[in-house]
């Protein structure tokens, strides 16, 4: 099974809160779509997915978080079908609301933007967000 991480970037409005993501720019997954950072945890992550989380968000959406402020939920285990293969990921899931740095946009992402919890694009999220983006709000908000 591999294994990768997502996180959920929050801000807490006076009425409402918001999430940030990005459009994917590029890849066989999402391209397109809406998407919070986050990706395969890599070798250079030991192992470790609060650091692939650190890293992902970094490389896609250039924020810094800090770890001490990572709060983390098991939330799925996601089985991909592609045309080309199919995966079994588990996926760990993070949220935040502090971040230091400034959006921007990388090779993979356009520049991230804050969408509403209430007004959520579900039907531009890729097809397995569309399943745990609600249940991950739900554990996080």
């Amino acid at each position: 099974m591999l294994r990768a991480t997502m996180t959920l970037i929050i801000q807490y409005g006076v009425t409402d809160a918001s999430v940030l993501l990005g459009r994917k720019k590029r890849g066989n997954l999402g391209r397109g779509l809406l998407s919070a950072p986050g990706g395969k945890i890599e070798p250079c992550d030991q192992n470790n997915p609060v650091t692939c989380a650190l890293r992902e968000t970094r490389e896609e959406f250039g924020l810094e978080l800090r770890r001490e402020y990572l709060e983390r939920k098991e939330v799925a285990r996601i089985k991909y079908h592609h045309a080309q293969n199919e995966a079994c990921w588990f996926v760990h899931h993070f949220a935040t609301s502090v971040f230091d740095g400034m959006l921007v946009e990388t090779d993979e992402f356009e520049k991230p933007a804050w969408y509403e919890l209430r007004k959520l694009p579900i039907d531009q999220l890729f097809d397995a967000d569309c399943y745990t983006f609600p249940r991950m709000l739900d554990a996080f908000v």
